[in-house]
């Protein structure tokens, strides 16, 4: 009876780490743009993939402690966290995230 208690337990733990997305992993393309104008034609084409809990960009894996969605002012965010310190990038829809404001924007759009 123990063994068995013992095993749910264990399985109920792992169903509610495996439960533990933020929901945007996958693979985008960055699109940069300053000031109405798209500066994408300069630069060519970058992706960058968002794990559960690192970000990778040209084959370098930046390990995170953190990533999560937060609700500020009406909009949400998907929160970067690493070192105390956050980046938080505005979720525009479900596969759209949007970093910057002012002079320059990067768009990332999901593709995979």
């Amino acid at each position: 009876m123990m063994k068995q208690l013992r095993l749910l337990l264990i399985s109920m733990m792992v169903l509610v780490l495996l439960g533990c997305s933020h929901g945007y992993e996958g693979t985008y393309k960055v699109e940069v743009s300053s000031v109405g104008v798209n500066l994408g034609e300069l630069m060519p084409d970058t992706r960058i993939v968002i794990g559960r809990d690192y970000l990778e960009s040209d084959g370098e894996r930046t390990q995170l402690d953190d990533i999560f969605v937060r609700e500020s002012g009406g909009s949400r965010y998907l929160v970067l966290k690493t070192d105390g310190k956050e980046d938080a990038w505005k979720i525009i829809d479900d596969t759209t995230l949007e970093r910057g404001n002012g002079f320059a924007k990067a768009r990332m759009t999901r593709v995979e």
